[in-house]
């Protein structure tokens, strides 16, 4: 197919982003005394999560500044990747284990430029 200005979606192919994919960053602040627990069950739904189809991007971060800070950036190809993440038993795994020990706050965003 050859178009002159029409809008495909594989001409994003190139640009290291897709317009139809999920990015969230997910932050959470352990409560006190329970830094190293939160550090931990976060640690082990990496891998797992990074072998899903439709993963992108999985990174944990632990703030520099704050051994009770703590971020998970996502990017996932489309919506139904991510909510295939949600569905996983090490997701689910995670929410059990976290939810009780940290205040979790998960924002979507969308790629501006």
């Amino acid at each position: 197919h050859s178009c002159s200005g029409c809008f495909r979606l594989e001409h994003f192919a190139g640009w290291g982003f897709h317009p139809l994919e999920k990015r969230r960053l997910c932050t959470a602040h352990a409560n006190p005394g329970h830094s190293q627990s939160v550090r931990k069950a976060i640690e082990l739904i990496v891998p797992p999560t990074r072998a899903e189809d439709g993963c992108i991007r999985y990174d944990f971060l632990a703030d520099n500044n704050n051994d009770h800070g703590f971020v998970i950036q996502e990017q996932w190809q489309s919506k139904a990747a991510l909510d295939a993440h949600m569905l996983t038993e090490h997701f689910k795994v995670l929410v059990d284990s976290i939810g009780p020990i940290a205040s979790i706050n998960v924002s979507e965003f969308s790629l501006q430029a």
